[in-house]
C-alpha cells in the first residue's frame, strides 16, 4: 500500500467518525398569524419538541428561498423562541423556521414546515383613466377604463356607473374594465373602487376620480312631412318638418329642393321645420332634408308639396263589432273622399253634428275619418259624414246616409232563414230515405234466407229419393223384400207437389226482389239457417 492510499483511508475514517458523532435536531414547529400589515411588528413562535438536554438552540426565520428575514434567536434548553419581525414585503409568501445548535458543530440544523403569510399594504391613491377620449365615442365602438393605485396589494376592483353597478355586458380583467360594444345605455359617470382586506375584518378602500362618458348615437334616416295653414289673406303656407328617430345633438339639418339648398340649421333637438309658401293645385316641386351630427349624413325621401283640394265622391263604410253569441254590440264607421291632400271629416247623427267624444260614440283616425258607436237606444238613427279641406271651410262634400239600429243589425236576414230551413228539410228527407232503404234491405235479406232454406230442403229430398231407389233395386235383386213401385212414386210425387206449392208461394211474396237476390249467389248463409 502506498503512502497516498494510506493517507486517504485515514482521512475517510476520520470523516466517518465525525459524521457518526453528529446530532440532528427534531423538526421545529413554526406558529404565527396568516397575515400582517406592512411595517407592523408581528411575533412568530418556533420550538423543537424534543430538545436535547443541556443544548441551547438557535432559531431564525427564513423566506421560501432560504434567505434570512429575521434575527437569530437563542433559547435555553426546553424553551420556545419568540421571533419578532417588523413586516416588510420580504415576509410576504412562505416562511420557515430553522433550528441549529448554539456553538455546537456536532449538531445538524433542521427546518420546519412552511407557513403561508401575507403582508397587507393598505390600498390608496386610486386613479381612473380612459384609453379613448370619453367625449368622442360612438355607438358600436369599444371603451377601456383602467384603475391605477399608488400603493396596495391583494387588491380587488369594483366599478360604478351613475353610482350603480356596471352591467354584465362588460369585460373585467385585473384593474381594467372593457365595454366592447358601446350603446347609449353606457353613457354616464364612471368610478372605480379599489379595496383590500386584513384578516377579513378590516377593509381598506380607495375611490377614484370620476370620468363622464357620453356615447353618441348616429342619426337615423329622417322622415319628412308637411302641413298647410291659411292666413287671413287666404294665402297657403306649408310647414315642412324633418324628424329623426335617433341621433345625438347637436344635429345639422339641411332642406333642399332638388340639389338646391333652401335652408340649413343646427338644432339641439331631433326635429327641424321650414315654412314654404304654396299655391293650391300648382306643382310645387319635390323637397327633401338631410341630417348629420358628425359621423354619417342621412337623407330623407322626397316630398311633393302640391296641395289638392277635396273633391269627388265621399264614401262611408260600416264594420260591425260582435260580442258573445255573435251579437252585434258596436259599429265602426269609416269615411273616405276620392281626392284631397288634407281632408277633414265631420260626423252627423240625425242631422246633429257630433263632437270629438260623446256618451255612446268616439271620433278616431287621421283627419277624424272614423266614428266608433256603442249600440243602444240612444245610438239608433241616421248617420252620414262630410269632407272638407283642413285649411278652409269653403268646400263641404256629403256622403250617403246610413240607418243604424241595434234591433236591425241583430235581426236574422230572410235569406239566412230560408237557407237554414232548406238545409233542415234536405236533412230530414235524407234521413227518411236512409231508413226506408234499410227496411227494404232487411226484408230482401229475410226472403233470401227463406229461399236458400227451401233449396236445401229440396236437395235433401232428392238425395233421399235417390238413396231409397238404389236400396229398392238391391232388395229386388237379393230377393230380401218387395216394394210396390207405384206406391213409392205416389208418395214422392205428393212430397214434391207440396214442396213446389210452398216454393211457388215464396216466389209470389218476393216479386221483383227475387231477381236481384238470385244474382248475389256468393253471399254466405246465416249461422242459424
Amino acid at each position: 500500500m502506498t503512502k497516498m492510499a494510506f493517507f486517504l483511508l485515514v482521512v475517510l475514517g476520520c470523516e466517518m467518525w465525525v459524521n457518526t458523532g453528529a446530532l440532528k435536531l427534531a423538526k421545529p414547529v413554526l406558529m404565527g398569524p396568516s397575515a400582517g400589515l406592512l411595517s407592523n411588528v408581528t411575533v412568530f413562535t418556533c420550538w423543537v419538541g424534543e430538545n436535547p438536554q443541556n443544548l441551547s438552540v438557535f432559531y431564525q426565520l427564513l423566506d421560501g428561498d432560504g434567505m434570512k428575514v429575521s434575527e437569530v434567536q437563542s433559547t435555553l434548553p426546553g424553551e420556545k423562541a419568540s421571533i419578532s419581525a417588523v413586516l416588510s414585503f420580504s415576509h410576504d409568501g412562505s416562511l420557515i423556521c430553522r433550528a441549529s445548535g448554539h456553538n455546537n458543530s456536532d449538531t445538524e440544523h433542521s427546518d420546519s414546515d412552511s407557513l403561508d403569510f401575507r403582508v397587507i399594504d393598505p390600498v390608496d391613491g386610486a386613479i381612473l383613466i380612459s384609453t379613448a377620449s370619453p367625449g368622442d365615442l360612438w355607438e358600436g365602438e369599444s371603451l377601456t377604463l383602467q384603475c391605477n393605485i399608488s400603493k396596495g396589494n391583494y387588491v380587488s376592483y369594483s366599478w360604478l356607473l351613475n353610482d350603480g353597478p356596471v352591467q354584465l355586458n362588460s369585460i373585467r380583467f385585473q384593474n381594467q374594465l372593457t365595454i366592447p360594444h358601446l350603446s347609449n345605455h353606457d353613457s354616464g359617470t364612471y368610478v372605480c373602487i379599489a379595496s383590500n382586506q386584513y384578516n377579513g375584518t378590516l377593509t381598506f378602500r380607495s375611490r377614484s376620480n370620476k370620468i363622464d362618458v357620453q356615447v353618441k348615437e348616429d342619426v337615423s334616416k329622417p322622415g319628412i312631412s308637411f302641413d298647410v295653414f291659411s292666413n287671413a289673406e287666404k294665402n297657403l303656407t306649408a310647414n315642412v318638418t324633418c324628424e329623426l328617430a335617433t341621433g345625438s345633438p347637436p344635429i345639422n339639418f339641411t332642406f333642399l329642393r332638388g340639389s338646391e339648398i333652401i335652408s340649413e340649421t343646427l338644432k339641439e333637438s331631433l326635429t327641424a321645420s321650414l315654412m314654404i309658401p304654396v299655391v293650391l293645385n300648382q306643382d310645387m316641386d319635390l323637397v327633401h332634408c338631410q341630417a348629420s351630427n358628425g359621423k354619417s349624413l342621412m337623407k330623407s325621401a322626397e316630398l311633393n308639396l302640391t296641395v289638392e283640394p277635396v273633391g269627388g265622391g265621399v264614401t262611408m263604410r260600416a264594420e260591425n263589432a260582435k260580442g258573445p253569441l255573435f251579437q252585434v254590440i258596436g259599429v265602426w264607421l269609416h269615411c273616405t273622399v276620392e281626392r284631397g291632400t288634407f281632408p277633414h271629416f265631420s260626423w252627423f247623427h240625425n242631422t246633429s253634428r257630433l263632437q270629438r267624444k260623446g256618451p255612446f260614440y268616439s271620433v278616431f283616425g287621421k283627419h277624424h275619418s272614423g266614428l266608433s258607436l256603442a249600440l243602444g237606444m240612444r245610438s239608433d238613427g241616421d248617420y252620414y259624414c262630410e269632407a272638407g279641406n283642413k285649411f278652409d271651410n269653403a268646400t263641404r262634400l256629403r256622403s250617403q246616409m246610413i240607418r243604424i239600429t241595434k234591433e236591425g243589425l241583430n235581426k236574422i236576414p230572410d235569406d239566412v232563414v230560408a237557407l237554414v230551413f232548406t238545409c233542415f228539410s234536405v236533412l230530414i228527407i235524407a234521413v227518411t230515405m236512409c231508413c226506408l232503404y234499410g227496411v227494404l234491405r232487411r226484408r230482401q235479406a229475410g226472403m233470401y234466407r227463406h229461399k236458400q232454406y227451401f233449396q236445401e230442403m229440396s236437395n235433401i229430398v232428392d238425395n233421399e229419393e235417390e238413396y231409397e231407389y238404389e236400396n229398392k233395386e238391391d232388395v229386388y235383386d237379393n230377393g230380401e223384400d218387395h216394394y210396390d213401385e207405384e206406391d213409392d212414386v205416389g208418395v214422392v210425387g205428393e212430397y214434391r207437389e207440396d214442396t213446389d206449392m210452398e216454393q211457388s208461394s215464396t216466389r209470389e211474396d218476393s216479386d221483383e226482389g227475387e231477381e236481384e237476390d238470385e244474382t248475389n249467389t256468393k253471399i254466405p248463409l246465416p249461422n242459424n239457417a
